[in-house]
């Protein structure tokens, strides 16, 4: 694994399809629904059985029980005052069946608003696309 960089290989084997994009922007859409109308079982509908999340606090949830767990106790505690504002900047495809998001999202809560920008990896599973990995970081003053 040497050379210049402009000889390395690359993670996209191509553009993401039309139809791609559109499905897998719709998952994580779900995302932005669920938190705003405080329904885990929306926000998290569309994350794999054995799905792992990093939230921006560092906290590392696996699986969907957890994960709809973790989400439960966050919408109806310390975020149910809280709205997102999320946008799929770039889908990166890196094979048939894998898209890789990154995902900016506008935080709005009562003590003011701030910034998380997100990496997403979806896996399409007969047929449907499955959110497999989400890490989220909170930008530093934004």
């Amino acid at each position: 694994m040497t050379g210049a960089p402009a000889d390395r290989p690359r993670a996209a084997i191509g553009s993401v399809p039309d139809d791609v994009a559109e499905a897998v922007t719709a998952v994580l859409a779900g995302i932005q629904s669920g938190f705003n109308a405080k329904t885990p079982g929306t926000s998290m509908a569309a994350f794999l059985a054995d799905a792992v999340s990093v939230s921006p606090d560092g906290r590392r949830t696996s699986g969907a029980d957890e994960l709809t767990e973790y989400h439960e106790h966050r919408l109806t505690g310390p975020a149910r005052h809280w709205r997102i504002r999320q946008e799929v900047q770039q889908l990166t495809l890196v094979d048939e069946d894998t898209v890789i998001a990154d995902v900016h999202q506008r935080m709005q809560t009562p003590e003011g608003d701030f910034t998380n920008r997100g990496t997403a990896v979806l896996v399409r599973r007969a047929g449907e696309w499955w959110i497999a990995r989400f890490h989220n970081t909170r930008v530093a003053g934004g």
